[in-house]
């Protein structure tokens, strides 16, 4: 029914993904990837920088509309639970950014058949740089 059985679904989620540093790294990584055994899925809030290179490589996209990545946890929980209902071998969640892998982490709660691999690309001390209260409240949560 599906032609997808034997692949492993890669989901990649960052917010912003624009030319340079986390972007780069992951298109370096998905390039690499062998195309027989995965199917990538790239989400993003708002425009992907890398969009024509990265269909070129055989992925899909999906754009998000929203300003703040907190808000866009409801939507990201109703695509996942759409990725996982596919016929896929395994669906594996990559996220690299603090406050998105915090956001990642919410809209997987309580989701089964989803691994998910979270990196953290920040030094650990600039999380206790806060100028603010609202950035006291949310580096204490990534740490």
């Amino acid at each position: 029914m599906f032609k997808n059985t034997n692949k492993i679904r890669i989901i990649v989620f960052l917010p912003n993904f624009t030319l340079g540093g986390a972007a780069e790294s992951l298109v370096k990584l998905i390039r690499f990837l062998p195309k027989k055994k995965f199917s990538i899925l790239i989400i993003s809030l708002g425009k992907n920088s890398y969009k024509k290179m990265l269909l070129n490589m055989g992925c899909d996209i999906i754009e998000i509309n929203y300003k703040k990545t907190f808000f866009s946890i409801i939507s990201l929980r109703r695509i996942f639970k759409n990725e996982i209902n596919k016929k896929y071998k395994k669906t594996i969640l990559l996220s690299n950014i603090h406050y998105a892998n915090i956001v990642s982490i919410l809209s997987t709660l309580f989701l089964k058949n989803i691994k998910i691999i979270l990196t953290e690309r920040s030094s650990l001390s600039e999380l206790h740089l806060t100028n603010n209260f609202y950035k006291i409240i949310k580096n204490k949560i990534i740490f």
